[in-house]
């Protein structure tokens, strides 16, 4: 019987049951996922498609919950989808998937904390070039043109500074983003070797 309902363990025992088991999450979730091929299956849809999108919805997640992880693979984007192989492929622009998974990481991390970041000092060094952008669209040729790399030096560019500040908040993230690039530098490596 439990006498008090604020002793943790006694609040964790009256959730145990049959899904108190490590496995028991993943192999429900096993289930329900042959099962939503095997009704869009009959639909007409490819299985394999089928397949893609719970791997996306899981990514996704990973992606949100580490956005130090985001954070490297949107650094790295740009190198990773000039691959071959990669190019070949009828998939939406890389840096843009970043990008966007980076600032709802960020976001969502900030609301999850409810604390606020600080810039460094030295931040200010970036106001300057910031400035300059927008007053050489006095004397460029193509207006729409440079409007267009303006927009995207402060949405892309501007995340790249920024998100730093947010995602590599502890030591545990700050390594887990340089293990990203390791891998991915270690990846273009022997890729460039064969």
């Amino acid at each position: 019987m439990i006498k008090d309902m604020t002793d943790a363990k006694s609040v964790r025992n009256i959730f145990a049951g049959p899904f108190h088991h490590p496995f028991a999450i993943p192999a429900l979730a096993i289930c329900l996922l042959v099962l939503l091929m095997q009704v869009l299956a009959g639909s007409g849809l490819d299985p394999y498609v089928l397949l893609l999108f719970p791997i996306g919805l899981v990514c996704t997640y990973f992606l949100l919950k580490f956005p130090e992880v985001t954070l490297g693979l949107f650094l790295v984007a740009g190198g990773v989808k000039a691959y071959p192989s990669l190019v070949s492929l009828n998939m939406p622009d890389l840096t843009l998937v970043c990008a966007g998974l980076v600032a709802l990481s960020c976001l969502l991390d900030v609301v999850a904390r409810r604390d606020r970041f600080s810039v460094p000092a030295a931040f200010v060094l970036y106001l300057p070039m910031a400035l300059m952008i927008p007053i050489s669209l006095i004397y460029t040729v193509d207006f729409a043109e440079g409007l267009d790399k303006t927009a995207r030096f402060f949405l892309l560019g501007g995340l790249a500074i920024f998100a730093p500040f947010i995602a590599l908040n502890s030591r545990a993230r700050f390594h887990r983003f340089f293990y990203v690039l390791l891998i991915i530098g270690l990846f273009e490596v022997i890729s460039a070797m064969t």
